[in-house]
């Protein structure tokens, strides 16, 4: 027999790109297969979160499980704290297991990310591993920002010290307005502000990273200079199916995640997992 592999798929292109979108949904699947299937399926209310961690024996023979933990890609804390659950250490075949993983995010983190490390083994011993980083980047604790103006949003945009982060690609399909509206307000958490921008197919938006010790906005808080926020802008050719996407951030690794994983949803643009 063979011990299966359970090793992440190879960063290719493709996998780049659907690993960033995946940051962006609330389900997906982590690894297809061939042994060993992996899904997932969040619930982000920041600066908490959870993720069921889905595993599935798509083969015909039972699956031993030696290993199985979640921890920071880097090893550090990261500034979340992650909880999880027991990890299954058998699956029949076809069989189904579920671990919870609770995150607590204390302070902002990043590039690092969560990853699930699982090591199988196999019918003749030995054992086959892999870290599958799961799709939790600085993006998932954002709240919106309804920042009610042009000048509100521009004079925040104009704050000294941003870091900014961007991007120009070709729009994959036709442009949709309200569809890619949607996906910045669902994916991302961000609040999309009408009557900001002049140019019509334009979107921007604004949301802020709730942490344990601060979950407030940050024209709320007492010491607005340390309040980590995000601007975002998406300019939009819809004739020419070009745009180019800025985001601006105290947090360098909060506007690098938003706009690498709004490249791979909007333009199929690969960047490398972190």
């Amino acid at each position: 027999a063979v011990t299966p592999s359970v090793g992440p798929p190879a960063a290719t292109p493709a996998a780049q790109i659907a690993w960033w979108k995946m940051t962006l949904q609330s389900e997906g699947i982590l690894l297809p297969g061939p042994s060993l299937q992996l899904g997932f399926k969040t619930d982000f209310r920041p600066p908490r979160g959870r993720i069921g961690i889905y595993f599935g024996n798509l083969g015909g023979g039972a699956l031993s499980i030696s290993a199985c933990a979640v921890a920071m890609s880097d090893g550090s804390s990261g500034g979340l704290t992650i909880t999880a659950a027991a990890g299954p250490t058998a699956l029949p075949p076809r069989g189904q297991a579920l671990m919870m993983v609770q995150l607590e995010h204390a302070s902002p983190f990043g590039p690092a990310v969560p990853a699930l490390t699982v090591t199988l083994a196999g019918a003749v011993g030995g054992g086959a591993g892999g870290a599958h980083k799961l799709p939790v980047a600085p993006h998932r604790f954002v709240q919106p920002w309804p920042l009610q103006t042009a000048d509100s949003y521009f004079g925040w945009w104009r704050t000294a010290g941003l870091a900014e982060r961007q991007a120009s690609f070709a729009w994959a399909g036709p442009y949709d307005r309200m569809r890619a509206k949607q996906q910045l307000a669902a994916g991302a958490g961000l609040a999309v502000l009408e009557n900001v921008d002049p140019t019509p197919s334009n979107l921007v938006g604004a949301g802020y990273l709730a942490t344990l010790a601060s979950a407030a906005p940050p024209d709320k808080v007492a010491n607005a200079s340390t309040a980590i926020f995000c601007l975002l802008r998406l300019e939009v050719n819809p004739q020419r199916g070009a745009a180019r996407l800025t985001v601006r951030s105290r947090h360098a690794p909060l506007a690098d995640s938003l706009v690498k994983a709004f490249a791979a949803a909007f333009g199929n643009v690969a960047a490398p997992i972190p």
